[in-house]
């Protein structure tokens, strides 16, 4: 299955990068860094996840995995 872009899932759901990083409790620039592919945390990674699932479930759309998005997550 293809991944998903951080940036069209976010705009799909119509957020900004400074709503969703308000969502998430991380800075906007996280959200910048995440969509640009840089390097970001695991625990950050499921701080977002979190944010965009609940905005997800509030559509009735289904949820996202940590390897559903294309993105650069170190640790574990």
């Amino acid at each position: 299955m293809a991944k998903q872009r951080l940036s069209h899932v976010r705009a799909g759901l119509g957020l900004t990068q400074a709503e969703l990083a308000e969502l998430s409790g991380v800075s906007k620039q996280t959200i910048v860094d995440a969509e640009k592919r840089r390097s970001i945390r695991l625990i950050t990674a499921y701080a977002i996840l979190n944010a965009l699932n609940s905005e997800l479930s509030q559509r009735g759309q289904p949820s996202l995995q940590v390897d559903s998005l294309d993105w650069n997550v170190i640790g574990d």
